[in-house]
């Protein structure tokens, strides 16, 4: 499922599709300083982590597209000892906004 408001779009993760975009965001140290995980190298380190996110009947990914550019990556995702995982990651534009969000129920 596809939503679209007037500037952005958010659509489901094709790790084929959005690798190599989603890459500048995931190889950015300003932007990976704040997520759980390190740099990735390379396209085909962030494809296989994106192949990752989407494992399990729970994970849901959708990355969020502007000016049809791909800027970042939402998801949710059922996790050991934590019902409900959120995160958000994006790339930046002068600033840094990425984040991961953990929720306990």
């Amino acid at each position: 499922m596809e939503l679209t408001t007037a500037r952005l779009l958010l659509a489901p993760l094709d790790p084929d599709r959005d690798a190599e975009a989603l890459h500048m965001a995931f190889s950015d140290a300003d932007v990976m300083r704040w997520w759980n995980t390190p740099l990735r190298v390379e396209v085909a380190d962030t494809r296989r982590d994106l192949v990752n996110s989407l494992d399990g009947e729970d994970a849901h990914m959708w990355v969020v597209h502007e000016a049809g550019q791909p800027v970042g990556l939402v998801g949710l995702s059922a996790m050991w000892r934590c019902p409900v995982s959120a995160g958000c990651c994006a790339g930046r534009r002068g600033a840094v906004a990425s984040w991961p969000r953990r929720q306990a129920q």
